[in-house]
């Protein structure tokens, strides 16, 4: 009896076991099971760590063609061209490559005797999971008794506007005469942070001419339309806060599009023009200016007459031929006044002979004062001996130029809106900044960039410190 009853709970708990089975299928096969995988730890973001390097680093005596160097995670290399700087500059550049934990440098060229060498990798070796890069690891050896340690450490910015461009290189000449640029390959090269600023380590003694060039192939001077800079004198290492400022002592030409094809030329149309007053308000602080479609030959001052509403010709109304294509008139403007402009048929004659369709009677409307704020300026650590102008810009656009001759400057009347600032050390006093030129040793005109902007509301009283 004992023994049928025993059978009997087996028999129950394999039918339990059946039916769970059946239902766990029957889940699966529903879709209706959520399967949740193990939660991970938090993302590595730790970068790999160098583990040995052989030869050791800052070895010297050197005489090894391949480097390795072992980290304590699988590692890769990425964008070894952009990343990879070797000091001195080599004729042909190493190869970089990477395998498990390990990184290889293969030299390729004949080593200088008595020389330390560098090889920065920038942010290029990273780990294989996470893409962590090691920051400008520098591997360091050195083929005579010592490592060289002078540093070179200074900024670069763009002489026009006062801004940095992390594009641009600096290099190091030890051949001190002006050919070297235009016709050696440099022996140093450092790279601009966003800020313009640049180091050079393990540099040995002696004079140096110190250059930027862009960051192309040749690193030489060899156009005059490349930004470029250069110092007065020779520099030598362990020199802190050298400053060079960036030129371009030729624009580009832009080509246009339809230049070389052999399309006929189009039949000649009357001139056409655009003016800054048309559609809105005219502002009284600037001139009124007409830019035309064609490039001018002639333009007849006479031509363009400025009224009142009752057609009386206002007197001493100034017409400027700016450019080929722009011409200004410069008078006294009221606030919130009306005014005719008539611009008669033969104003202007473009190269083809082509005159305006007709004479045109345009109506110019200004803005009312309380569209403009006053505004009072002072200055602290301007040079008034180097003709200092502040600059005013919206959207890299000279808007405004203000000769700084006292420590403030006020002005009753001033557009409202928001401002860029710099201020242009105009030495030759011709309100425009002039470039430099290499071959006659003249460095450009400065630019300081004002880190902050300049507010002037609508009908308010502006005031605001400017420090450099």
């Amino acid at each position: 009896m004992v023994m049928k009853q025993h059978e009997r709970s087996n028999s129950y708990f394999q039918i339990a076991a059946l039916i769970c089975c059946i239902g766990v299928l029957w889940l699966l096969d529903s879709g209706c099971a959520n399967i949740i995988p193990p939660e991970g730890g938090p993302r590595d973001t730790t970068a790999p760590v160098l583990v040995t390097a052989l030869p050791k680093d800052s070895t010297i005596a050197f005489n090894a063609k391949k480097i390795v160097l072992t980290f304590n995670e699988y590692v890769t290399v990425d964008d070894i061209q952009k990343n990879l700087l070797v000091n001195p500059l080599p004729q042909q550049a190493p190869i970089v490559e990477s395998k498990l934990r390990n990184v290889t440098v293969l030299l390729k060229d004949s080593l200088l005797a008595n020389t330390t060498y560098s090889i920065n990798f920038g942010q290029a070796i990273k780990d294989v999971n996470e893409g962590n890069p090691i920051k400008n690891y520098t591997y360091v050896f050195s083929t005579g008794t010592i490592i060289d340690n002078g540093t070179l450490r200074g900024r670069v910015v763009l002489a026009k506007n006062g801004k940095a461009d992390s594009a641009l290189l600096v290099v190091l000449h030890r051949n001190t005469s002006d050919t070297a640029i235009k016709k050696l390959r440099p022996n140093y090269i450092a790279k601009l942070n966003g800020k313009g600023y640049f180091e050079f380590k393990h540099l040995p003694q002696g004079p140096f001419k110190i250059y930027v060039v862009p960051d192309d192939y040749n690193k030489r001077y060899d156009d005059s339309t490349k930004m470029f800079a250069f110092y007065d004198t020779t520099v030598t290492a362990n020199t802190d806060s050298l400053k060079l400022y960036a030129f371009q002592q030729y624009e580009k030409e832009d080509k246009p599009a339809n230049a070389n094809n052999n399309k006929k030329p189009k039949t000649p149309q009357p001139v056409k023009y655009t003016t800054n007053f048309l559609g809105s308000p005219a502002d009284v602080l600037q001139p009124i200016q007409f830019e035309f479609s064609q490039p001018l030959k002639q333009v007849d001052t006479a031509a363009f007459i400025l009224t009142d509403t009752n057609f009386v010709r206002l007197p001493q109304v100034v017409v400027k031929w700016d450019s080929l294509y722009k011409v200004s008139i410069a008078y006294p403007l009221k606030t919130g006044a009306q005014y005719r402009l008539l611009l008669l048929k033969q104003a202007v004659t473009d190269t083809a002979n082509q005159t305006l369709a007709k004479t045109d009677t345009l109506k110019v409307v200004t803005r009312a004062e309380s569209d403009y704020g006053a505004l009072l300026l002072r200055f602290s650590g301007v040079d008034i001996a180097k003709k200092p102008v502040l600059q005013l810009l919206q959207n890299d656009k000279l808007v405004a130029q203000i000769p700084i001759t006292a420590s403030s400057y006020k002005q009753r009347l001033f557009v409202a809106g928001e401002f860029e600032m710099n201020i242009l050390y105009d030495t030759n006093g011709n309100m425009r900044w002039d470039t430099g030129n290499f071959a006659t040793k003249q460095q450009p005109e400065k630019v300081i960039a004002i880190e902050r902007k300049l507010v002037v509301r609508a009908n308010y009283d502006n005031e605001a410190e400017i420090k450099l």
